[in-house]
């Protein structure tokens, strides 16, 4: 079965974990807002309230099996950043990020983010949504 982590519940990662909530994939959330955990954990296979800015927290909470993980930290480019970098180095091979910018894609994608977007639905065909696959 497919598994997805959610790391940060933005604008972009809502749109992205409503859209995943119907697949019967596995999926894992992380936010430091409780209210935004507590809104989707009854959804969700697991549900994290957690600061995700220390790197020893994302190794706790993100399996190293997961499929892909996906960050939307707002617009908290130096988060993004760091997040992206401590997911590489724990061997996520699919990393998804939100960018601000062209600048910050960039950066993403040299720090080990697979995909920098702008948008939430913009990868989700690339995904393979299919909880079996």
């Amino acid at each position: 079965m497919k598994q997805f982590a959610l790391i940060g519940i933005s604008k972009f990662g809502r749109r992205v974990l409503e859209e995943l909530i119907d697949t019967g994939c596995e999926i894992l959330i992380v936010d430091k807002d409780r209210a935004v955990v507590e809104t989707y954990k009854e959804q969700v296979t697991s549900a994290y309230i957690a600061d995700v800015l220390n790197e020893e927290t994302i190794r706790k909470i993100i399996p190293k099996t997961i499929d892909a993980a996906v960050v939307d930290l707002g617009d908290n480019i130096e988060a993004s950043i760091l997040v992206t970098n401590y997911l590489k180095k724990m061997g996520i091979r699919e990393i998804i990020v939100r960018a601000e910018s062209n600048e910050h894609g960039e950066i993403l994608e040299l720090v080990g983010a697979s995909q920098a977007h702008f948008t939430a639905l913009a990868f989700l065909p690339d995904l393979q949504l299919s909880p079996h696959q």
